[in-house]
């Protein structure tokens, strides 16, 4: 069976994955792979079909939320929302322990 999201459905979907990225500040996460964003998609949404989480992804993408970047042959994104975080300040304000 199909499942097609319903505009209505899709715009409380995307409002509720951007909140629960903010809420665990992703920003700090990095550049990571699909298959992490996908996971964290999939554990907000509750949603188990493929084809729809992908859809939910590519729309993050197309709206600006996650950012794509390509390195050789991988492809790495990072949750920066309307390019609200200077990609180079993300970690100054990380604690480091060196022992």
């Amino acid at each position: 069976m199909v499942y097609v999201l319903k505009k209505r459905r899709r715009k409380t979907l995307i409002k509720l994955i951007i909140k629960y990225f903010h809420f665990r500040k992703s920003f700090f996460f990095g550049y990571q792979k699909y298959l992490f964003w996908r996971r964290m998609i999939e554990y907000t949404t509750e949603v188990k079909d493929q084809k729809i989480l992908r859809s939910l992804f590519s729309t993050l993408i197309a709206n600006d939320i996650l950012q794509k970047k390509k390195t050789g042959k991988e492809v790495s994104y990072l949750f920066n929302p309307k390019n609200m975080f200077d990609e180079n300040k993300l970690y100054e304000n990380r604690f480091i322990v060196k022992f």
